[in-house]
């Protein structure tokens, strides 16, 4: 944003420039998100509805990819939520 200051200055003012930018990708990432948890939502959805979990997790267990996509998985939630705990001030929120 640019004003004309009383003594004939221009005056640029870049922190409104950057909440403006900053704004649009926090708005960007909102949409992202919304839409990963309608596709994760939908998709649990799916399989309980459709899919014999005691049955097909047997299966998944016994074989070595899916042992690695579990273990996969179990590693990004810890990572995930160490990275929560070290950002968040209150610890009682951040383990909520």
């Amino acid at each position: 944003m640019v004003s004309l200051c009383l003594g004939g200055e221009i005056k640029v003012n870049h922190l409104n420039v950057y909440e403006s930018r900053k704004d649009k990708y926090h708005a960007t990432l909102e949409i992202i998100s919304l839409i990963g948890v309608l596709a994760m939502s939908g998709s649990i959805t799916w399989a309980v509805a459709s899919g014999n979990f005691s049955e097909e997790g047997g299966k998944l267990l016994s074989m070595p990819w899916g042992i690695v996509s579990m273990v996969d998985l179990y590693v990004g939630f810890t990572l995930f939520s160490c990275w929560i705990v070290y950002r968040d001030k209150v610890l009682a929120r951040s383990v909520v």
